[in-house]
Formats: C-alpha cells, structure tokens, sequence
C-alpha cells in the first residue's frame, strides 16, 4: 500500500513539472487529500503495530522514525509540497518497511533456543578398570619374557616391537 502511494506520488510530480505554470490539474486537490488519508491510515496502522511490539518487548525496531517521516509526508501533502525531498523520504519509507518486514520475517524462522537435560551415562566402577589395566600389563610381560632358545633375530624384533608401542603411547 505503501509502495501504491509512493508511485502515485511520483505521477503527482511529474504531472505538476509537465504543467509549468504553476497552476494544478482539476482533481489534483482531490487525488492528493486522498494519498494524505491514506498516509494518515497506514500511519495509525503502524503505531497500532509499534504498541503491540512494545507490548511484547520486542522493542521499537525503528518504527518510530518511520512513522515520523510518514508525519511529514502528510504534512508535506496537506500544503500540496510535492518535491523530491517528498519521494526520497517515501522511498526510505518502504525501504524500512520492507527491512522491518524482512527482520520479523527472519526472527520467526529462527529456532527458539530450548535447554536440553543432562544424558545420564553409566557409571563404572574404577576398580574394573583397574582389574582390567592388570591384566593387560600381565599380557604383556607374559610377551615380553622371551624364551632363551629364541633365535636372536626374533628377540630383536619384538624388543622393537614392544619399544614402538612405548612410543606411540606416550
């Protein structure tokens, strides 16, 4: 709706640059206390949306300064002072607006961060643990212990087998 007024503003000002005389077209009083009405109800609308905000603790979300502008837009139309100041400010209107739109379209998208309850994890007792450690150290100094009639080849090679599993350990 916002965008419709900004577009009959901009015919409103190049109809008046076409008629350089100063003087306004029949009607042209009429077509511009209708865009300041509407103005006017897109202005209450706004300021019916910004209570609600506030209500809601959302925060203003810079629809104050909007609906300021659009104040002076209906000002500006009431005294038929349709320039480019006029546009451009229409313009930052429906910028904002469409901003405004896009953000709260945006934090609706967005997932509500929810807590989430600690897992319960199996408790185990240490002394299986250690139980478990023994064991596995046995197994090795069970390997370790190389019979005497090993050829000597072989008990090298599993001294640096049992050195690189130090190694990588540590």
């Amino acid at each position: 709706m916002q965008q419709q007024l900004q577009k009959q503003m901009q015919q409103m000002k190049d109809g008046m640059k076409k008629n350089q005389q100063g003087k306004s077209k029949p009607g042209m009083s009429e077509k511009i206390a209708k865009m300041a009405a509407k103005q006017a109800a897109i202005r209450k609308k706004l300021q019916q949306y910004r209570k609600e905000l506030m209500k809601q603790g959302k925060g203003d979300q810079g629809l104050s300064k909007t609906i300021k502008k659009m104040d002076e837009n209906e000002t500006d139309m009431v005294n038929k002072r349709i320039t480019d100041e006029l546009i451009k400010r229409q313009e930052e209107i429906v910028s904002r607006l469409l901003e405004s739109e896009k953000a709260e379209r945006q934090q609706d998208k967005q997932k509500k961060r929810e807590a989430e309850v600690a897992k319960d994890y199996e408790k185990r007792n240490p002394k299986d643990f250690l139980e478990y450690k023994e064991l596995q150290n046995n197994t090795k100094e069970v390997l370790k212990t190389i019979p005497p009639e090993m050829h000597p080849y072989y008990r090298k090679r599993i001294n640096e087998y049992f050195l690189d599993n130090q190694t990588k350990k540590q």
